[in-house]
C-alpha cells in the first residue's frame, strides 16, 4: 500500500504542475524584430519575419543595419552556406576615407573549413603546434562610461602557432605546413588601442589557433580558398588594411621583434622587383625571392620613392601651389628602424594642415606599434615631430611658441598617459560643446543643418571613437525632438 500511496501523490503533484502552466486566456504578444524587416527579404532569400528576427536577436546581435544582415545573407546565398549555422561574421571597421566604422562581411574559419570539405581533398589536420609562452603587459587608453581612462592588462600568450594540414593529391595524402603566426601580429585590438580585445585576453590560444589554421587552409586550397581573410583574422583591423596588406598574416619570428632588420645587400637593392611579387605573398604559394619580412612594413613593399629624393625642387615656379606627398602607408622592407624613423618625421613635416597629419598617423599606426615597441627612443623621435607640426599649423604665427600638451589624438598614437590638453584639443571639451549646441536645437527641422554647419568642422579634431560619440548624441536629440 506505501508504494501505491507514493505513486498517487507523485501524479497528482504532476497533474497540478500541469494545471499551473495551461493557458488563462492570456493574448500572446510579439515583439518586433530589431531590424526592421522588408518582404522583398523572403522574395530574394526565402527569410520570412520570423526567421528575420532569429537573424537579427540570435544569429548577428551587434549587426548595426538591415545592410549589413542582406550582405551576409548575399554572402552566403552566393557561396551556398546556411546563414543559420555562423558561417560569416559582421565585424565592424574603421574607414578613413569615410570618416567613421563601416560593417563589413567575413567568413569565419567554419567557413574555410567547409569549403576545403567540399573539394572531397581535405584529410584533416595535426595538433597545433606552439611557441613559448610569453608574458607581455599591455597599455592603453579606452573609454570607459563616457569618459577616456588609462589601462594595464597582462596577458600570457604563445609566441606563435602553427598547424599543418593534408589534401589528397592524385590520390596522395600530402602534407601542407603552414606559416608561423606570431600572436602580436594577429591579435585584435581595443579600438585604436594596443589592449587586446576581451576574447583576446581569455582565448589567447584559441584565437591564435583559428587564425594559424585559417593560413594553413589557404596554403593548402589556393584555388577553392582564394586568399579569404577570417573575421578572426580582421577584428581590429582598419578597412586600409585589406587594400595595403596582402598576406593577412605577418609571418615573422617573434625572437627578431626587437631588433632591426639586416642592411640589404648591394645586389638586392639594384634588382627590379618581380612582376608577380603580390601573388606569391599570398598563403597559397611559399614566398620565393621576396625579402624576409621586417618589424616595421605590415604590407607589402610599395614602389614609393625615397622621401629625402622625392622633396627635390622641381623646374617650376609655383611653389605653394604643389601639394606635396600625398599620405600612405611607408614601407618598411630593407629600413632599420632609424631610416623608417626619418622617412616618417620628413614626410609628415611636409603636411599642409592637421587633417593630411592625422592621415599619416592613421595609414601608418602598425608600423607605428611596432616602433614603439622594437625602438622606443625613436618612436619618441616620431610623435615629436607629428606634435610639432601639429603646433606649426595650428599656430602658424607663433613658431617659437612654448610647449604645449600634445593632443588627445597624439596619445591615442602611444595608448599611454598623458595630458588630455584644453581648449579645442580636449575631446571631452569639445563633445560637450556639441551636446550643448544640440541641446539648444528645439525645431527638428534645424536639426541637421546645426549639424552641418556647426558641429561637423569640431569633429576633425576628434579620433574615430570620439566621432562615434558625437554620432551617438545626435541620435540622442533626433530622438528627443521625434525628428
Amino acid at each position: 500500500m506505501g508504494p501505491r500511496k507514493t505513486a498517487t501523490k507523485t501524479a497528482e503533484t504532476t497533474e497540478e504542475i500541469a494545471d499551473e502552466a495551461q493557458s488563462k486566456g492570456e493574448v500572446a504578444i510579439f515583439q518586433p524584430p530589431r531590424l526592421p524587416y522588408h518582404n522583398a527579404i523572403e522574395e530574394k532569400f526565402g527569410v520570412n519575419k520570423g526567421q528575420w528576427k532569429v537573424l537579427v536577436e540570435a544569429i548577428f546581435p551587434a549587426a548595426k543595419s538591415v545592410d549589413a544582415i542582406v550582405m551576409a545573407l548575399s554572402y552566403c546565398q552566393q557561396r551556398n552556406l546556411d546563414p543559420f549555422k555562423r558561417p560569416v561574421h559582421i565585424v565592424p571597421m574603421y574607414d578613413s576615407a569615410r570618416g567613421g566604422y563601416v560593417e563589413t562581411v567575413w567568413p569565419g574559419i567554419s567557413e574555410l573549413r567547409t569549403t576545403a570539405s567540399r573539394t572531397k581533398g581535405y584529410a584533416g589536420c595535426d595538433e597545433a603546434q606552439f611557441g613559448e609562452e610569453v608574458t607581455e603587459k599591455f597599455t592603453g587608453r579606452v573609454k570607459r562610461d563616457g569618459a577616456w581612462k588609462d589601462e594595464a592588462i597582462e596577458v600570457t600568450f604563445p609566441a606563435w602557432c602553427r598547424i599543418t594540414v593534408y589534401r589528397i593529391v592524385d590520390g596522395q595524402r600530402c602534407k601542407f605546413v603552414g606559416p608561423k603566426v606570431a600572436w602580436l601580429e594577429t591579435y585584435a585590438t581595443q579600438g585604436a588601442s594596443s589592449l587586446p580585445n576581451k576574447m583576446w585576453q581569455e582565448r589567447p590560444e584559441g584565437q591564435l589557433e583559428k587564425c594559424a589554421e585559417a593560413a594553413a587552409l589557404r596554403r593548402a586550397f589556393p584555388e577553392e580558398i582564394g586568399n579569404d581573410l577570417t573575421a578572426e583574422e580582421m577584428v581590429g583591423r582598419n578597412v586600409h588594411d585589406v587594400v595595403t596588406t596582402v598576406e593577412p598574416v605577418l609571418i615573422v619570428d617573434h625572437a627578431r621583434d626587437t631588433q632591426p632588420p639586416r642592411e640589404p645587400k648591394a645586389a638586392e637593392q639594384a634588382a627590379p622587383p618581380r612582376q608577380d611579387a603580390a601573388s606569391e605573398a599570398r598563403d597559397a604559394a611559399p614566398p620565393r625571392t621576396a625579402p624576409k619580412p621586417d618589424p616595421i612594413s605590415s604590407g607589402p613593399q610599395r614602389d614609393v620613392a625615397p622621401p629625402r629624393q622625392a622633396t627635390a625642387p622641381a623646374k617650376k615656379d609655383d611653389g605653394p601651389s604643389d601639394p606635396g606627398p600625398q599620405p600612405h602607408q611607408i614601407p618598411g622592407t630593407g629600413e632599420t628602424f632609424e631610416s623608417w624613423c626619418a622617412k616618417y618625421c620628413d614626410l609628415i613635416k611636409t603636411s599642409l594642415d592637421t587633417a593630411t597629419v592625422y592621415k599619416w598617423i592613421d595609414l601608418n599606426h602598425k608600423p607605428l606599434e611596432r616602433l614603439q615597441k622594437g625602438k622606443p627612443s625613436e618612436y619618441a623621435k616620431a610623435k615629436k615631430a607629428a606634435e610639432e607640426t601639429m603646433e606649426r599649423l595650428k599656430t602658424p604665427e607663433k613658431p617659437k611658441a612654448s610647449p604645449k600638451a600634445a593632443p588627445a589624438q597624439m596619445d591615442e598614437m602611444d595608448d599611454g598617459p598623458g595630458d588630455s590638453g584644453a581648449g579645442d584639443t580636449n575631446p571631452e571639451d569639445i563633445l560637450k560643446r556639441i551636446d550643448e549646441e544640440l541641446a539648444a536645437v528645439e525645431d527638428p527641422d534645424q536639426l541637421q543643418s546645426v549639424w552641418d554647419s556647426a558641429i561637423e568642422p569640431m569633429l576633425k579634431d576628434l579620433f574615430p571613437p570620439d566621432v562615434d560619440e558625437a554620432q551617438a548624441l545626435f541620435r540622442k536629440h533626433e530622438k528627443r525632438l521625434g525628428a
